[in-house]
């Protein structure tokens, strides 16, 4: 006899593994007479254990995340096993290539579910651009209680997303307005803006750098590899390198009100630019810019009208400036100036003003206004209508200011003599009365509300600077003098330079930054009024004395005392809980014996312990980073 087991029926593969079932057949022979005679047959049918097999509805076994939208998808599977009674257990395989990457982590729960969550944070994600993809496949694997298994892959998709660029913050720079200021720094060539370099995660994109705009006095540029200086205009493309490098040269025309400051938005100006990326996104940047000329500058303003009611057009107006003592004592008549401002445009006053009014060629102020000065008779002229020369500079759009700066040298009458020599001949008397007449040749709309008239009489004054900062990252190059430069807020880079100054950092991580030179004329040394001893992660202020020192020595400063290069004197503990020294530092910038050191700054700080000595405020320095040497 022989048995066929069917492999295929239901109930042969329910059977499990050792499971048995038994059938019984009886045989029976027959002889030709029809004699019979039986036996029964026992088969019995032994289990085999079956695998268990994966299925799954559609998508089931393929998932997608985007960055920074969709961060986790997931799938159902299940299983099936002939077997009666089999169990189902879930994992990840070990035939899997892994469970986690730099994208993302994968899991399986108990129920088959499977679920890929995305590291969002992670570089790996975030630099993957708009439109890249990665594909990461995973697999998942059932196993019964007797150990068979059955394993199904799971496709993952990550899509990139568009991160847009990183750019600096925007940043106030202070500098001198004198270009002999400039010349005689340790940035001859023009003072850094500082501006860092834009960034985007986002490794495949490419970045494009456009001026937007530029300051409408002094100039903006870069060096290139030749050493040759390259302008900036509106709509210039830079490298990142051209960025990072740019510089403002200032004019050296400024002239300042009673306070020795620049007269408000002569030569104040923002450089700003754009920075765009591969899928279009664009942010903006912009570095406000201020020139001040010290504080050896007077001037004597007078005005016509108010500002609440236009002057009439197609008259004159007149005022009277009685000459003050600064006028009647000056000596060099040269180095004075007329300092004019208005409001001039058309009627009604509307803001922003109009694109025409404001182009030099084409402005309804350089066609229409005339501003004259008559001493005794002599009539001189400041600014004429129609000269062919663009006398007066938008300043603020926002409020529409013209200004216009001319200099004594070049206000003149009608036979040519200018304001500067005929004072030289003529001397005034303190009391003297100017007339000045304000002109706008053609009525209609276009008209001016005020007029106003400042009298300098040394647009060179003392190129002390009194500066203060407005609660950005200000950036402050001093001058050769006697400085004062007030941070404010914000992590503020302030360069004394040469002379006795005195900063104050104000809030933030302030960075003190010393140039070769800067030793020149010091007297006494700087002073530094509020230095916090801290990690300038946590708001602790930086040295930069790098430039001063030649030797070779530790990168960090700790080997600065030892070494020779530098010392802490006059060690003072305050009541108010603060710590006094003098820093020292050698004149040529290498170890010495010390015969050679010279007063670099005063500097009070807060943060130390009311029993530091020398060699603590040094380790302290050096270990919290606050020294860059």
């Amino acid at each position: 006899w022989t048995y066929n087991l069917d492999n295929t029926k239901t109930a042969t593969n329910a059977l499990a593994e050792g499971q048995t079932a038994t059938e019984k057949f009886t045989v029976t022979v027959t002889d030709d007479k029809g004699a019979t005679s039986t036996q029964d047959v026992t088969i019995t049918i032994t289990g085999a254990n079956d695998s268990p097999v994966i299925s799954f509805a559609t998508g089931n076994a393929a998932g997608s995340v985007k960055e920074d939208a969709t961060l986790s998808t997931t799938g159902q599977l299940t299983s099936a096993d002939p077997d009666t009674g089999a169990t189902a257990t879930w994992s990840v395989s070990p035939n899997s290539p892994t469970t986690s990457s730099s994208y993302g982590t994968f899991s399986v729960d108990a129920t088959g579910k499977w679920t890929y969550t995305l590291n969002n944070s992670s570089a790996a994600v975030q630099s993957l651009a708009q439109g890249q993809t990665v594909t990461e496949t995973y697999t998942v694997r059932v196993t019964d209680d007797k150990g068979a298994w059955d394993d199904q892959q799971v496709t993952v998709t990550i899509n990139g997303t568009n991160d847009v660029p990183v750019i600096s913050q925007n940043t106030h720079v202070w500098t001198p307005d004198s270009l002999t200021e400039m010349a005689a720094s340790a940035f001859p060539n023009g003072y850094l803006l500082r501006i860092a370099a834009p960034t985007d995660v986002d490794t495949t994109d490419v970045l494009t750098i456009k001026v937007t705009n530029i300051p409408t006095a002094g100039t903006v540029g870069y060096y290139d590899s030749s050493n040759v200086f390259h302008a900036v205009a509106v709509g210039d493309v830079l490298t990142s390198l051209q960025l990072t490098t740019l510089v403002y040269k200032p004019n050296g025309v400024a002239t300042f009100d009673s306070s020795g400051n620049v007269i408000t938005g002569n030569d104040d100006g923002y450089f700003k630019y754009s920075v765009t990326d591969s899928a279009n996104a664009t942010v903006n940047g912009q570095v406000e810019i201020s020139t001040l000329a010290g504080t050896g500058a007077h001037t004597t303003t007078v005005t016509i009208g108010d500002g609440s009611h236009p002057l009439n057009s197609g008259s004159s107006q007149t005022t009277n400036y009685i000459v003050d003592s600064n006028i009647s004592n000056d000596s060099n008549y040269n180095t004075g100036a007329i300092v004019l401002k208005t409001d001039f445009q058309v009627a009604p006053f509307q803001t922003p003003i109009s694109g025409s009014e404001i182009a030099q060629a084409t402005s309804a102020v350089e066609a229409q206004v005339s501003v004259s000065i008559n001493i005794a008779g002599h009539v001189f002229n400041v600014v004429q209508a129609n000269d062919g020369v663009a006398n007066w500079t938008l300043v603020n759009s926002g409020n529409v200011t013209f200004s216009s700066s001319v200099s004594f040298t070049n206000i003149k009458d009608s036979n040519g003599l200018s304001l500067a020599d005929f004072l030289t001949s003529h001397p005034p008397t303190t009391g003297d009365s100017w007339t000045v007449t304000y002109m706008d040749n053609t009525g209609g709309n276009e008209q001016a509300r005020y007029l106003s008239v400042g009298f300098v009489d040394d647009v060179n004054g003392s190129t002390k600077m009194v500066a203060t900062g407005d609660g950005t990252i200000d950036i402050m190059y001093g001058s050769t003098q006697n400085d004062t430069l007030t941070g404010n807020g914000g992590n503020d880079i302030l360069v004394g330079g040469k002379g006795d100054d005195v900063m104050f950092g104000g809030a933030g991580s302030d960075i003190f930054e010393y140039h070769t030179g800067d030793l020149t004329g010091v007297v006494k040394g700087d002073t530094i009024s509020d230095f916090t001893v801290a990690n300038p992660s946590a708001g602790g202020d930086v040295l930069d004395i790098s430039a001063l020192l030649t030797g070779t020595h530790a990168a960090n400063g700790s080997d600065l005392v030892s070494g020779g290069y530098l010392r802490f004197d006059a060690v003072t503990h305050n009541s108010d809980g603060t710590t006094t020294v003098k820093l020292s530092v050698d004149a040529d910038g290498s170890a010495g014996s010390g015969s050679a050191f010279v007063p670099l700054a005063t500097i009070t700080m807060s943060g130390l312990s009311a029993t530091a000595t020398q060699a603590d405020i040094l380790n302290a320095l050096v270990n919290n980073h606050e020294i860059k040497a």
